[in-house]
Order: C-alpha cells, then structure tokens, then sequence
C-alpha cells in the first residue's frame, strides 16, 4: 500500500515537472515569437 502510495506522488510529480516545462517553453515562445 505504501509502495502504490510513494508510485502515485512518483508519477505525479513527473507530470507536475512535465507541465511546467511545457508552460514555460509556450511563454519563452510566445515572447520570442508574437507574430505567430
């Protein structure tokens, strides 16, 4: 059960991390590329 549990906050984290690089690679493009 504790296994599944530190599995899930794994897992969880990783797309935490996956979101926000993709949230700030959108805001570095958006800056760098207004005419789009």
């Amino acid at each position: 059960f504790v296994a599944d549990i530190i599995c899930i906050l794994g897992v969880f984290g990783i797309i935490l991390m996956i979101v926000e690089s993709e949230i700030t690679l959108s805001q570095i493009g958006n800056n760098a590329t207004i005419a789009n």
